[in-house]
């Protein structure tokens, strides 16, 4: 449950990094949490490159489902 209030965070913040920021925590730990929340649902749910940053398809209905909660 933890990991899915992370990537809602991170959706919200528009980034690993400003979520990062925002939580008090390195970004590397949020990359990796959600590198392990990607392998859970076997799914990308952040396509992330330099200078590039968007919610895939499964990343938006999985945001959909986890802000309800």
């Amino acid at each position: 449950m933890e990991d899915l209030r992370l990537f809602t965070f991170v959706v919200e913040n528009r980034g690993i990094s400003k979520a990062a920021v925002k939580l008090n925590i390195a970004k590397s730990a949020v990359s990796r949490r959600l590198n392990l929340l990607e392998e859970r649902y076997s799914a990308k749910l952040i396509d992330r490159a330099p200078g590039r940053w968007d919610v895939t398809e499964v990343g938006r209905e999985l945001y959909q489902r986890a802000s309800r909660t």
